[in-house]
């Protein structure tokens, strides 16, 4: 890099079949070799190489009984992201279901989560692995 912040910044047009918008991603996790970006507006799951810059892959979203998660603009409905050591899980903004991908496999699922206490829909704004076995979602509007 050129360690000018402005400069450095690498471009995901195009790479994987789509254009990235400022909104299209929300928080990320980063598993050691590649960064998962929290699919907020965006029609793919994607991991972004940091040992080959630039470099990035799609990832398929994953299928339930329940459909795929995603919103009605067909992006997806997440905020934020960690990584537990096997998957990458990420925080669902209005939804009941946690999102999670098996970083080595790309297999992904679904684990229902409900609504915070005192809330009438599922409402959380980000996500943490304590590195304990446990992940912490965090309820927005606490």
């Amino acid at each position: 890099g050129t360690g000018d912040p402005g400069r450095d910044v690498v471009s995901v047009q195009d790479t994987v079949g789509f254009t990235a918008t400022p909104t299209s991603f929300s928080g990320a996790a980063y598993d050691g070799r590649y960064l998962w970006p929290a699919p907020t507006h965006a029609q793919k799951i994607v991991r972004v190489d940091t040992k080959d810059v630039g470099q990035m892959s799609a990832v398929p979203w994953p299928i339930s009984a329940h459909g795929d998660n995603r919103d009605s603009s067909g992006g997806g409905a997440y905020s934020g992201a960690a990584f537990d050591g096997r998957y990458v899980w990420y925080c669902p903004m209005n939804a009941i279901r946690m999102m999670r991908i098996d970083a080595v496999t790309l297999i992904g699922g679904y684990v229902d989560v409900g609504r915070p206490m005192g809330t009438s829909e599922s409402s959380f704004n980000g996500i943490v692995f304590d590195g304990r076995g446990r992940l912490w979602l965090i309820p927005r509007d606490a």
